[in-house]
C-alpha cells in the first residue's frame, strides 16, 4: 500500500518513489520522544538504525516490483499476461536497480522509449526490447550531476534462456567490471498480476547483490 501510494504520488517516477519510501521508513524507526524532553544534537544527527535501513531496502524493492508490474500490464495491453520476454524482464529490473541506486541512463542517439511502460522503463532507448540479443547501456550518476562523460557503461547479452551482464565502472581510478548472469526462465511466469509478480523479488536481490551493490562500493 505504502509502495503503491508512494509511486503513485510521484507520477510514475522510480528514483523519487524509492527516496520517500526510504525516507518514511526511516522516520518510522525513530524512538517516540516524551512530552516535554528535548533531543539530544546526537541523537538528532545520529544516522538510520540498521532496522531503518532494511525497511528502506525493502521499500525500493517493492517500489521497483511495482513499476515493473505497471510496465507488463502496458506492454500486455491489459490482457493480464506478460508482453515482455523472460529476458527482457531481467534487462528492465537491472535497469530500474541501477536507476534507484542514483544512475542516470545517458541521452541514446536513438532516443529514449515510447509507450505507457511506466517508470521502470524510463531512460532506455527506443526500441531497446528489440537489439538482437544485445543491448548497450551508458549512465552518469546524480553524484556527478548526471551530466558529462558515462561513468557505467553496461552491455546485456542474450544467450539461450540466459542473460549476461557486464557492467564497466570507469572514474578516477583503475576500471571496475562486474559481471553477473541470471537464468531468465526464473522470471518467465512474470505476469500483470499481483501474485505473478512474486518471482521479481528473488530476481531484484540477486541483481542488487551481484550487480549493483558492488559498483556502489
Amino acid at each position: 500500500g505504502d509502495a503503491l501510494a508512494a509511486l503513485a504520488a510521484a507520477g510514475g517516477d522510480l528514483s523519487a518513489a524509492a527516496a520517500s519510501l526510504a525516507a518514511n521508513a526511516s522516520e518510522a524507526e525513530e524512538p517516540m520522544q516524551v512530552e516535554g524532553a528535548a533531543r539530544a544534537p546526537a541523537a538528532a544527527a545520529a544516522p538510520p538504525t540498521a532496522a531503518a535501513a532494511a525497511a528502506g531496502g525493502a521499500c525500493v524493492q517493492e517500489a521497483i516490483v511495482l513499476s515493473i508490474g505497471r510496465a507488463v500490464a502496458a506492454a500486455a495491453g491489459g490482457g493480464g499476461g506478460c508482453g515482455f520476454a523472460p529476458h527482457d524482464v531481467v534487462l528492465l529490473a537491472a535497469h530500474a536497480l541501477l536507476a534507484s541506486g542514483g544512475f542516470v541512463p545517458a541521452p541514446s542517439g536513438d532516443g529514449p522509449a515510447t509507450g505507457p511502460e511506466g517508470g521502470a522503463a524510463a531512460g532506455l532507448p527506443r526500441g531497446w526490447r528489440s537489439r538482437g540479443g544485445m543491448l548497450a547501456l551508458s549512465y552518469s550518476h546524480e553524484r556527478r550531476g548526471g551530466s558529462g562523460a558515462p561513468l557505467l557503461e553496461v552491455r546485456a547479452v542474450t544467450m539461450g534462456s540466459s542473460v549476461l551482464l557486464h557492467a564497466m565502472l570507469q572514474g578516477g581510478g583503475p576500471q571496475q567490471l562486474v559481471s553477473v548472469q541470471v537464468d531468465a526462465t526464473r522470471v518467465s511466469g512474470v505476469g500483470a498480476a499481483a501474485a505473478a509478480l512474486a518471482p521479481l523479488r528473488p530476481l531484484l536481490h540477486l541483481l542488487g547483490a551481484r550487480l549493483v551493490q558492488p559498483l556502489l562500493c
